[in-house]
């Protein structure tokens, strides 16, 4: 909330509300009633700087002997920024900051005087085994790959007879992580289902059926009208589904949280199938070419695209696949779509022995070199090592690392293209199933990938085609020329 930086934290009625909770409630004996301390609620809200001001509190103010804090995020970055609001509240007041011992280098925090520490942390490097923990938070749980961690954490605050264990996130994707047991157990808990009288839990999240209606945003998001407003939000909503599935899927999980499920499609199959259409053998000669490998090594198969930049933003894909019979023999032993279909249609070669021969692929290639203006070739890195520095001789290549910062933008802008028909294919049945089983990996910052995990089949001319497309759409961009400023007016003279 940057309008607020500097400014003296004033709770929000929905953060005086979960204090009151958290800390109003006492055992007989004066312990914790809380044990374990639920809260999900989409971004945006509030949440690292509520969550430093507790820790905070818990380290100088609660009243434990000897306090050991722990805030845990799932990266160093993620751990830098909850010390860095833990910091700054204490740099801005004058007389704890005289008493605090501040390590910036190692995200730590000393009183000696109350022989309190604070400690910022992160799944990358953490380790919270062997702790005696007063009090730990766990930011953003459903990112957390492991439960490791949230295990650890869950052991070093019972060894204590008031510790405590805050967790903290917006919604996932994956309902058998671990975190979506912890959510189901805070959902029952308030329902009266579960009757753990230790475990607070609070959960805000948009109703399915209200995502485009304010009473199902503030639902989710009970800061909403402070730290933004509905015009704000809603232009964030029109945003993200403009700019395709994947990133309104994003919206959905972190802005309304709510969980998006893994089996939901990527690309729309109706909108690939509208960009069906030809291009003349002359037309493609003569157009800019880039030409994609998705390669395997075992019985998977391998693919290969070519995607065509026809001028005006848009652009022509083939794709075409290659497996050896050990693959088929394999496939044909399951329920599911046999490869001699595609076969058939004379979209997949099918090629003797156990392993796809690499050299068969070679010689396809340099065919389609000779045919046609292939400008580069892109491969991904996994096997390619062999055949990419035997073809860089014959035309430039190009690695394509599988990760978030390669894939983003190329997925968002082809998923664009698609919608507005930039493509053009000539309705590959293969590509189409492909289409059919892809689903994306999404990270909290909305940054996404193909994900062959989440996958329902194989999605090899997919990676292919965006691969190819990315390079051809980067190069496209690169050529374009940059109109003159004078070519509209004459020269000015002095």
């Amino acid at each position: 909330m940057p309008k607020f930086t500097g400014q003296k934290f004033t709770l929000l009625p929905w953060q005086k509300d979960w204090l009151e909770q958290l800390y109003g409630w006492r055992l007989p004996d004066g312990r914790r009633r809380w044990r374990k301390v639920l809260l999900t609620i989409g971004k945006k809200n509030g949440k690292s700087l509520l969550v430093s001001a507790v820790c905070l509190y818990e380290l100088w103010a609660a009243g434990v002997p000897s306090p050991l804090v722990i805030s845990c995020s799932t990266t160093r970055d993620n751990a830098k920024q909850i010390f860095g609001e833990l910091e700054n509240s204490i740099n801005g007041n004058p007389s704890l900051k005289a008493k605090a011992q501040v390590r910036s280098s190692m995200n730590l925090i000393r009183f000696k005087s109350k022989k309190a520490e604070f400690k910022s942390i992160s799944s990358e490097a953490g380790n919270a085994e062997g702790l005696n923990l007063s009090f730990a938070c766990l930011d953003e749980v459903h990112a957390h790959e492991s439960p490791k961690l949230f295990r650890a954490l869950e052991y070093s605050t019972i060894a204590r007879p008031d510790g405590c264990l805050v967790m903290i996130s917006t919604a996932g994707s994956d309902q058998s992580h671990f975190f979506y047991d912890v959510l189901t157990k805070g959902r029952n808990v308030l329902a009266g289902n579960d009757l753990d009288t230790s475990f607070f839990s609070t959960v805000y999240e948009c109703p399915e059926g209200l995502e485009d209606d304010p009473v199902g945003w503030r639902q989710a998001n009970p800061s909403l009208g402070t730290s933004f407003t509905e015009d704000d939000f809603r232009r964030d909503q029109e945003a993200a589904k403009a700019e395709g599935m994947a990133s309104y899927q994003s919206f959905r999980r972190y802005r309304l949280n709510q969980w998006v499920q893994g089996e939901q499609s990527w690309l729309d199959v109706g909108r690939w199938d509208a960009c069906q259409g030809t291009a003349t053998e002359q037309e493609l000669a003569a157009a800019p070419a880039h030409l994609a490998v998705d390669l395997s090594s075992t019985t998977d198969p391998t693919s290969v695209s070519v995607c065509w930049y026809l001028g005006s933003q848009r652009h022509f894909l083939r794709q075409w696949a290659f497996v050896c019979r050990e693959g088929v023999r394999r496939r044909e032993s399951t329920n599911l779509p046999r490869y001699t279909q595609y076969a058939a249609a004379k979209e997949m070669t099918i090629t003797d022995g156990d392993v796809i021969d690499q050299s068969l692929i070679k010689i396809f290639i340099l065919d389609l070199i000779r045919r046609y203006r292939i400008r580069e070739i892109i491969f991904d890195a996994y096997n390619a090592g062999l055949l990419a520095t035997e073809l860089n001789t014959v035309v430039p290549t190009f690695y394509f690392p599988q990760n978030y910062k390669m894939y983003t933008t190329p997925c968002k802008d082809f998923e664009r293209a698609i919608s507005e028909r930039r493509i053009v294919h000539e309705g590959s049945s293969l590509m189409r199933w492909a289409i059919q089983n892809v689903r994306l990996d999404v990270d909290p910052q909305g940054n996404c990938r193909p994900s062959r995990g989440k996958s329902t089949d194989k999605i090899d001319p997919v990676i292919s085609s965006v691969m190819a497309f990315a390079r051809s759409s980067q190069n496209a961009a690169e050529t374009i020329p940059v109109k003159s400023v004078y070519s509209s007016r004459p020269i000015l003279r002095f």
